[in-house]
């Protein structure tokens, strides 16, 4: 009888780790296909702790906007160096001048791997831009974009790439479609590119969540099951 119950202890614990297992991977497959924000801190790229329209800019500061994948590993930043005096030679040697901006945003459509079906990214550019003092990255995108398309409140587009879709999700449960769309230019108001930082906090959230439930449920699983055996009469 002893042996009995390990075995069905064992065989609840392995259970439970092929649950987990299952949901980690169903995780992972749901990756995100969508513009993503990054700025240039302490010589290199990272994810800024503002969304574009509250992050004020300071003098020779570098904003990216990246189109990729975004999974569990992260998403890549911009294929450029993050350095405002190679990006902008000619500005960056400029006297400085305390009622005016100096600014590069990169624009960097990605790969073609990671391109929507139909469609084909550009090339990188860089904008270097001179900005009246309290800019915000959002206003430096307007001015480097030449269009920019949201929908639902997210910002799609960037140039028209891509041309019809919107931040999908892609490998997993395909997300609802918009139901609205509006195309904007350069110098539409603030709420026209609400929040990428909102959006890749609910993307890392949809893929964390199930993780994390499933793995509190293997839990309970194998904690039911020792309790249950662990009480059960002996005969």
């Amino acid at each position: 009888m002893h042996t009995n119950r390990l075995g069905q202890l064992f065989l609840a614990i392995f259970v439970a780790i092929g649950m987990t297992g299952a949901l980690s991977f169903a995780a992972q497959a749901a990756d995100f296909r969508y513009w993503s924000f990054w700025i240039v801190q302490d010589a290199s790229w990272s994810l800024p702790q503002q969304a574009p329209e509250e992050r004020q800019l300071s003098d020779m500061d570098v904003d990216g906007w990246h189109f990729g994948v975004w999974g569990d590993d992260g998403g890549e930043s911009p294929r450029a160096l993050p350095s405002f005096q190679t990006l902008c030679p000619s500005l960056a040697a400029a006297t400085p001048n305390p009622a005016v901006i100096r600014a590069a945003v990169v624009i960097d459509p990605g790969v073609a791997t990671d391109a929507p079906t139909g469609d084909l990214p550009g090339a990188i550019r860089t904008v270097c831009l001179s900005l009246p003092v309290k800019s915000t990255s959002l206003a430096a995108l307007n001015r480097a974009a030449q269009t920019v398309r949201r929908e639902n409140n997210v910002l799609c587009a960037i140039d028209n790439y891509p041309r019809t879709e919107c931040a999908p999700q892609i490998g997993g449960i395909t997300a609802p479609p918009a139901t609205t769309s509006e195309s904007v230019t350069p110098s539409a108001s603030a709420s026209a590119l609400a929040s990428v930082t909102e959006s890749q906090q609910k993307s890392s959230w949809a893929k964390v969540s199930p993780i994390l439930l499933g793995t509190l449920g293997s839990l309970l699983l194998v904690g039911g099951v020792v309790l249950a055996i662990t009480q059960r009469p002996r005969r």
